[in-house]
């Protein structure tokens, strides 16, 4: 059982996709009215913005990059879902989105959070071309796998439980 500290419940790069600008149901100007990052209405684009977002080597600076990287995508739109590198992309970048926000956490969520920016930074993880697939039989696959378990239950809020 771990400690958790922090606000509310962790959100799923499903939500973060759909609070953005450019996500397929975007919900940006329900946040606008309601009175946006100031009133508490944080969207994809807020965090980007500020404080930033890097994953691996690449820094996610727009809506359309994040919300590609959040779908296992590179920047040109190149499905990579095969590619376990890219599925610990997407629920790291989530994962950073939520801690951005104040999300509740606990230390497997930290550990996990740095241990997919390090694997991924020792990829060289640029969010263009191939990492660990399709299917490659070393250590990096199945730590990835690991790490990405960790980080979606940490993002359904069930890491810290």
């Amino acid at each position: 059982m771990y400690q958790s500290s922090g606000g509310g419940e962790p959100r799923t790069g499903g939500y973060w996709i759909n609070w953005s600008t450019c996500g397929e149901n975007s919900q940006a100007a329900v946040a606008q009215a309601n009175g946006g990052r100031e009133a508490g209405w944080v969207i994809l684009d807020d965090l980007l913005a500020e404080p930033g977002m890097l994953v691996g080597a690449l820094p996610v600076e727009s809506c359309p990059q994040a919300v590609a990287l959040l779908q296992g995508h590179d920047a040109g739109g190149g499905d990579h879902t095969n590619d376990p590198a890219y599925t610990l992309a997407g629920q790291l970048l989530a994962a950073q989105l939520n801690l951005a926000t104040g999300a509740e956490t606990c230390p497997a969520a930290e550990q996990a959070v740095q241990a997919a920016q390090l694997l991924l930074l020792s990829l060289g993880f640029d969010g263009a071309g191939l990492y660990l697939g399709p299917p490659a039989a070393n250590q990096d696959v199945e730590t990835a796998r690991i790490l990405v378990e960790q980080l979606q239950n940490y993002n359904v809020g069930a890491l810290c439980r």
